[in-house]
């Protein structure tokens, strides 16, 4: 048997259509035993389209790319960008399902999640002690004096974290990257940074915080939000979708991975780092497949394209790419990397 579970290929493949054309692939290269397809994530966009259907009908994936992702504000300029309506969705589940699950990876903002906490009923006041009623965003943060979470007691039980990073929400000498280290990707320019920096220290001195933790950082800050303000519990999303599958790797062969570029970022909490680990302990042949590859990594891999290749133009090609790709080069990689494999 063959376990294939894949992330998606951003931009071009879901992670279903990516794990259905590695399956074609292997096929096409000669094997006719048991494929098993498991679509993978880790908490960022593509999570709610996988993790729904594992999931019980009392419970409800929100994710944050759907609500404050890169294509949710157009025009507007980052330090006016505000988490408040992934708050708002967040708000809405929790009124029809027992639980949600909170996937905070992809977002565009960095609110340190304050914006998301109002939607959710929190307060944040004036000096004069007036409330502040439009949505927080970086460039307000330095107006709130004093914060009222009293609307929030009990919600954070009811929610789990998924998340697909381990950052700060503040440089730490604890902690290997925060969320400014993610904000240049969200648009904010090198001017800004500076004033983000000291809006989140603000924020941070403000909501004081019972603990701190690992995924503060994530998804602008909403891991702080969640985690540390309300005390969700937190999962790694890579490892939360796997563990759903319960996948028999005792009996397979083989297992596959994938996502579109394999790179040094890959190894922080990503599918393909989860899967490889897992198949490690299993002791079972793991081989990741790239969009591209960059750098080296300490299991076999496979680029679909090599570096310069025109870029897939449509969904279609880029699944005929990759099964093309499966079907050639494939018996190559595991007569090479996965000696005691054979299709």
């Amino acid at each position: 048997m063959i376990i294939i579970a894949p992330d998606k290929f951003k931009g071009t493949l879901s992670a279903s259509r990516a794990a259905e054309a590695i399956a074609r692939g292997i096929r096409d290269a000669g094997y006719s035993g048991r494929i098993l397809q498991c679509p993978m994530a880790d908490g960022g966009d593509g999570t709610a389209g996988v993790l729904t259907p594992l999931l019980s009908a009392e419970s409800h994936v929100v994710e944050s790319h759907l609500h404050i992702g890169p294509e949710c504000f157009g025009a507007l300029p980052p330090m006016k960008r505000s988490s408040y309506a992934f708050g708002h969705a967040i708000a809405v589940a929790l009124q029809n399902h027992a639980h949600v699950y909170a996937a905070i990876g992809g977002t565009a903002c960095c609110d340190g999640g304050a914006g998301m906490l109002q939607a959710l009923g929190m307060h944040a006041l004036h000096a004069d002690g007036s409330i502040m009623t439009e949505p927080l965003t970086p460039d307000t943060l330095p107006s709130v004096t004093r914060v009222d979470c009293s609307a929030l007691a009990g919600i954070g039980q009811r929610i789990t974290v998924l998340a697909d990073v381990r950052a700060s929400l503040v440089p730490d000498p604890a902690s290997r990257l925060s969320a400014l280290d993610f904000c240049v990707q969200k648009g904010f320019s090198e001017a800004d940074m500076h004033v983000l920096s000291g809006a989140l220290k603000h924020w941070l001195d403000v909501a004081s915080p019972m603990t701190s933790n690992a995924v503060d950082g994530a998804g602008g800050g909403a891991g702080f939000a969640l985690t540390s303000m309300l005390c969700s519990e937190v999962c790694a999303g890579a490892h939360f979708v796997a563990d759903c599958y319960d996948m028999p790797l005792q009996d397979a062969q083989l297992v596959v991975s994938g996502e579109g570029c394999i790179d040094a970022q890959t190894g922080s909490g990503k599918v393909v780092a989860e899967m490889a680990r897992r198949a490690a302990e299993a002791c079972v042949p793991f081989l990741a497949i790239g969009g591209c590859v960059r750098g080296e990594h300490a299991f076999p891999t496979l680029a679909v394209d090599s570096p310069g290749t025109r870029p897939p133009a449509t969904a279609e090609e880029a699944a005929f790419r990759l099964r093309r790709a499966v079907a050639e080069r494939t018996g190559h990689v595991f007569k090479e990397s996965v000696p005691h494999f054979r299709i």
